[in-house]
């Protein structure tokens, strides 16, 4: 019987979607693994996680905060923790004091290393000098990268990684199995649905202005926004001015989010800029036709016959296509029925397989 794989992923905060995977991956016969987080949460994410819900073996770091480096988190146990653990391979999910500690101790005792993060090059692009000598050195040494879409591959193939395995973000599973046709009815108003931040760069301002564009033709039609509100203030207070006009609802996020869900026709995302948009994966998972920004790092593995992708910043342009694309109402159903089929492909178990395969080929290759 083989030995399996001694495995350490090094990953920020708790995060309810790493926890299903990491759920899953806990039965796999390949590895043996354990998760380092950096510290429990942030206050940028407003999780609620039961860790009950947690099977898998893990341990939040000791940490403290270098105000003197723009308020970086470093951790002053993580080399003991992880010199105790003895890992064969370490997944390096950061750039920040915490992790570069780790990845050193990585390289001197001679550890595989892989790097994991949700990064492409549009997110990358305003990085100083110096942090992008630091990535680029980083990737010379990694024996691979895990990249969560094909947007982070370019990026890791620019940086000079040797190795890339796509691997998607994933959700556990489908939240409807068919796609109802009545929905989809010409008598039936059009309900649009956005989750997620209400902020500037999730691209509210724009998708509104478009939104209303859009309405002077389609009268049939409404905006629900989902989400909690970002800490600019005056932009907020900016966009809630719209909540119950022109068909524009706000909601907090709430229980009721599945009924939200279920009761849309069509996702919309209008980020200017997001490493992936897991809740693109979310809509899908729920049969709706999408409507992408271009600057979502999933749209180009998850957007394709089941949506539309729109450039944020053309805002004439979107409102033009997002009229041709609303009005094929057959055309909808179609793309509905398409996100099941394209989201099936990628759920959890598929990503915990290629976790699988890419440890093993790691291990194998005496070259890396």
């Amino acid at each position: 019987m083989r030995k399996k794989i001694k495995v350490a992923f090094i990953t920020n905060i708790i995060a309810p979607y790493r926890v299903g995977l990491f759920n899953k991956l806990e039965g796999s016969k390949v590895v043996d693994f354990k998760v380092f987080f950096e510290r429990e949460g942030s206050a940028f994410r407003h999780w609620s996680i039961d860790k009950s819900s947690i099977k898998f073996d893990y341990e939040t770091l000791n940490t403290l905060i270098l105000k003197m480096f723009k308020r970086s988190w470093i951790s002053w146990n993580a080399i003991p923790r992880l010199s105790t653990y003895n890992p064969d391979i370490v997944v390096c999910g950061g750039y920040g004091l915490t992790f570069l500690q780790i990845f050193v101790w990585a390289y001197l005792f001679r550890k595989k290393i892989v790097l994991w993060g949700e990064l492409t090059r549009q997110s990358e692009s305003k990085r100083n000098f110096f942090q992008k000598l630091i990535r680029r050195c980083m990737a010379k040494i990694a024996a691979a990268a895990w990249a969560p879409s094909s947007e982070t591959r370019r990026y890791y193939e620019s940086i000079g990684v040797k190795k890339i395995y796509v691997n998607l973000l994933t959700i556990d599973s489908l939240c409807v199995t068919k796609v109802s046709k009545k929905k989809y009815s010409e008598a039936r108003k059009i309900n649009l649905l956005y989750v997620g931040r209400i902020s500037r760069q999730k691209g509210i301002d724009k998708l509104i202005e478009t939104y209303l564009l859009v309405r002077k033709n389609i009268k049939n039609i409404s905006l629900t926004l989902v989400g909690e509100p970002d800490s600019d203030k005056k932009f907020v207070d900016e966009m809630m001015s719209y909540n119950g006009r022109d068909g524009i609802t706000f909601v907090s996020f709430t229980q009721n989010l599945d009924k939200i869900y279920k009761d849309a026709s069509v996702f919309i995302f209008f980020t200017r800029q997001d490493t992936f948009g897991l809740v693109v994966s979310e809509a899908l998972a729920y049969g709706l036709p999408v409507i992408c920004s271009k600057y979502a790092g999933c749209a180009e593995d998850l957007v394709k016959e089941n949506g539309i992708v729109i450039n944020p910043d053309d805002v004439g342009g979107s409102a033009n296509k997002i009229r041709r694309f609303l009005a094929d109402k057959r055309k909808l159903f179609s793309c509905g029925k398409r996100s099941i089929e394209i989201i099936k492909q990628e759920l959890t178990d598929t990503s915990v397989r290629k976790l699988n395969e890419m440890f093993i080929h790691i291990v194998a290759d005496k070259n890396e």
